[in-house]
């Protein structure tokens, strides 16, 4: 019904036009007399229709049933517990979590003062929590036994926070009941302070990282009632990754906002974690506060046994044997976190390489040391051992083949032009040209034009606004779609004839002779075709339920498809206007010589002049970063590939390196060339 109201206000429209051109062509010949009488005529015409359609809408409206909205919300979360399981299953295995089993890391209760009363956080009695990660199941029910369902994960680098929050997540859904909200991992990056709420903040961050929740059979707003409602379980990650101040303020948001029944999971930096909840002069409310401690020699040797034949190399049962008797204690730090375990096996455990130098400690006399050796060696180790491949259902091989020192090279470039941030958003790259170390390296156009032939403050221009664009996307699919298709070409070409009309009647109210002749063929030649652009842009815009969740790679598709589909529409539009507008004032070779070629660059103008246009500015940056040797020509694809690889994870639509430590040691160690 919104949409036929709208259908009819802007027919109302075309037809209020219509009638201000008819009495200003009466004006200009007949005289003002006779424009009199006729707008009397008109005004009765107009005012039946609008009375006709006043009382069918009441009727109407008294007759309709309310919306269901508590029957929206639960299709909704039925829609993004399938989304969010499908995603991390994925994810997963990308992180080899199951491969061969999780580490198993043991979680328990914190002894900092950084806790809630226990009363806040426990049902009844002492708080419980604790386990190993290996047995996720018995961690999630600790989980549904906490009163208002809050936990914080605490931890030092590499100690497993993120990947027992992935594995809460996965566990949650496989065993979620109806009713139960939809737990969702969402970076702490992403946090807005313009947002007064977390609920709002949620609400956004759903709308960009699942699309299908703004379709039609959810009013267009799935995910604004899934946040009010209650019904999404926000998962946090990487609280230390925001600047500190903004840390105290969203744990001071937290607690304002989530309610006696808003459920919360959250990781942290230990250190990072006790300054934000001194800043803020308060705990988090109600959660249960759990840190890992340190894997022994025995759980590490154990798990590396795992990874190996059953009757190892001898190489390999030397540094088994060391490591159970701490006789190294350079690598017994190193396998006292997850994150140096999967260093070790990723780098080591493959054909042909000699671990013996990693027990010696004249090769690598500390810890850190022995880290950075293996972060080092890390990119040639995933390059050399996964070959190519053309089937993009193999989730671990690249599409592509690179050189270890190139990718080495270019990730660090991403390294150091991240900074602090963790999240690397393709659609946000052009910021990049507002940043002192590599401006020049932006300076140029999609079309690859020389930019010192324009002024640099129109390039600067665009490129801002590039750099502030939305994501948007494109679903031209037809099936199921095609009534939407026509009510949105019916908006179209009444809102585009409305349009043409308000034009053509400027043109009657200040020209005369030609100027007349001129506006009655502009204006409705403009209108009709830019109404059916717009109407086909829209329609290409509207998500559906059944839509992926947003990754990087899917949304820099979508993205593109739907700019290349506006650029095309605009520019058709454009140059049928131009075309028709000086061929019907002018003749045909005009209309050729002069309406065509204006036109199409109108069309142009118009289609990147929109909001959604992030595709644009991605395309000018990574030409220019390629010719610099900064970054390789197909900069999403090298993307995807780095992820297929595991040097990079995703969350939602964004890119984050495989850890942040791993980001820090690159910057540092990065040299451009």
């Amino acid at each position: 019904m919104k949409r036929w109201r709208g259908l009819l206000v802007v027919a109302g429209l075309a037809a209020l036009g219509s009638s201000v051109v008819l009495l200003l062509v009466v004006w200009k010949t007949e005289g003002l007399d006779t424009a009199a009488d006729v707008g009397q005529v008109v005004g009765v015409v107009l005012a039946l229709p609008a009375l006709v359609v006043g009382l069918t809408m009441w009727w109407s409206h008294s007759r309709r049933p309310s919306a269901t909205a508590p029957d929206q919300v639960m299709s909704a979360a039925g829609v993004l517990a399938r989304l969010v399981a499908a995603q991390w299953r994925e994810e997963a295995a990308r992180r080899s979590l199951d491969d061969p089993d999780p580490i198993p890391v043991r979680w328990q209760l914190t002894a900092l003062p950084v806790m809630d009363h226990a009363a806040s956080v426990a049902v009844s009695g002492p708080v419980v929590w604790g386990g190993t990660a290996d047995r996720i199941g018995e961690l999630a029910v600790q989980f549904r036994g906490l009163r208002r369902r809050r936990l914080v994960i605490l931890g030092g680098p590499g100690m497993g926070k993120t990947t027992l929050a992935v594995q809460l997540v996965r566990e949650l859904l496989a065993t979620r009941a109806d009713g139960e909200p939809v737990p969702v991992l969402v970076s702490a990056a992403s946090w807005d302070d313009k947002v007064p709420d977390v609920w709002g903040w949620l609400a956004r961050r759903l709308k960009v990282g699942y699309p299908a929740l703004s379709a039609a059979e959810f009013g267009g707003q799935g995910a604004t009632y899934l946040a009010t409602d209650r019904m999404v379980l926000p998962v946090i990650d990487g609280l230390d990754e925001v600047p500190a101040r903004t840390r105290a303020k969203i744990l001071a948001c937290l607690n304002r906002t989530l309610g006696d029944v808003g459920q919360l999971i959250i990781t942290c930096r230990t250190d990072e974690y006790r300054q934000a909840i001194q800043d803020a002069a308060d705990v988090l409310t109600g959660a249960a506060v759990t840190e890992p401690a340190p894997l022994t020699p025995e759980t590490a040797a154990d798990y590396l046994a795992l990874s190996l034949p059953p009757a190892p190399p001898p190489a390999w049962q030397h540094l088994l044997d060391r490591l159970r008797s701490d006789g190294s204690p350079a690598l017994t730090e190193l396998c006292s976190t997850p994150l140096g375990l999967w260093l070790l096996r990723t780098t080591y455990i493959r054909p042909g390489v000699d671990p013996t130098p990693l027990t010696d400690p004249l090769s690598h006399p500390t810890p850190a040391d022995l880290r950075a050796h293996m972060f080092d060696q890390l990119a040639a180790a995933l390059v050399t051992t996964r070959p190519p491949t053309d089937n993009p259902q193999d989730l671990f091989r690249p599409l592509h083949a690179y050189e270890p020192n190139d990718v080495q090279r270019w990730l660090g470039f991403l390294a150091g032009y991240l900074g602090s941030s963790r999240d690397l958003s393709w659609w946000l790259l052009t910021r990049a040209a507002f940043n002192p170390p590599i401006t020049r390296a932006l300076a140029a156009l999609p079309s690859g034009v020389d930019p010192s032939s324009m002024p640099m403050s129109y390039w600067a221009s665009a490129t801002r606004g590039w750099a502030d664009a939305n994501l948007a996307a494109a679903n031209l699919r037809l099936t199921g779609r095609v009534a939407s298709l026509c009510r949105w070409l019916a908006f179209g070409l009444i809102g585009g004839l409305a349009l043409g009309l308000a034009v053509a009647s400027l043109f009657l109210l200040v020209e005369d002779g030609d100027g007349i002749t001129f506006g009655l063929a502009f204006g409705p030649a403009l209108g009709l075709t830019s109404g059916v652009s717009w109407a086909l842009t829209m329609w290409a815009e509207v998500p559906v339920s059944t839509d992926d969740a947003s990754t990087p790679m899917n949304t820099w598709r979508a993205e593109r498809t739907l700019n290349l589909f506006r650029i095309r529409t605009a520019m058709l539009a454009g140059a049928l206007s131009g075309t028709l507008t000086f061929w019907l004032a002018y003749g045909p070779t005009i209309g050729l010589i002069f309406g065509l070629p204006g036109g199409l660059l109108y069309g142009l103008v118009v289609a990147y002049s929109g909001e959604d246009s992030a595709w644009g500015g991605y395309v000018a940056v990574a030409r220019r970063l390629a010719r610099l040797g900064l970054c390789p020509r197909d900069l999403m694809g090298f993307l995807d590939d780095a992820h297929r690889l595991g040097l990079l994870r995703i969350i939602g639509p964004v890119y984050q390196f495989r850890h942040a430590e791993y980001q820090d040691h690159l910057a540092a160690r990065y040299k451009r060339p």
